[in-house]
């Protein structure tokens, strides 16, 4: 009996995962849950978050974004910025290096994809694919997901 609730809670956690996380891989950089939140109109600007891990013992950098052109014209490297108390945001052009062994978490009020010049808005349940190129992993191909995460 105790063999079949350890097995009942491990099959319980694995198709938890599989439903709940979207993880994806290259080389020794693992990304983690690619979401987006829905827009109210398609005009405004909207932001991709995520998690990068850096397995290797080597550093690598995010050189470029790619986005469907049904999706945005155009998808950026940002941060939010806090000058006296001043919130804004500063596009990162020359990259970001992602440290040997470290994370970096884009995350609200954080660092963040920008995608701009949206031509529809985004819907809680849409999905669409945005590539990460890396220095060294190269290209990951990701399925960022629209999720409502306010509630």
């Amino acid at each position: 009996m105790k063999y079949l609730n350890v097995m009942s809670v491990a099959i319980f956690l694995c198709v938890s995962a599989l439903v709940h996380g979207h993880n994806y891989s290259a080389g020794k950089i693992d990304i983690d849950h690619p979401w987006a939140s829905p827009t109210a109109i398609a005009s405004v600007p909207a932001a991709v978050y995520l998690i990068i891990d850096n397995k290797g013992k080597k550093d690598d950098k995010l050189v470029s974004l790619s986005v469907e052109k049904d999706i945005a014209k155009v998808a950026e490297i940002h941060e939010t910025t806090n000058k006296n108390g001043l919130l804004g945001m500063r596009k990162i052009s020359e990259g970001l290096v992602i440290p040997a062994g470290g994370k970096i978490v884009f995350a609200p009020g954080e660092k963040h994809i920008m995608l701009k010049g949206l031509p529809k808005r985004l819907e809680n349940g849409d999905k669409f694919s945005i590539v990460l190129n890396f220095e060294k992993a190269g290209p990951v191909d990701v399925s960022v997901y629209v999720e409502d995460n306010t509630k």
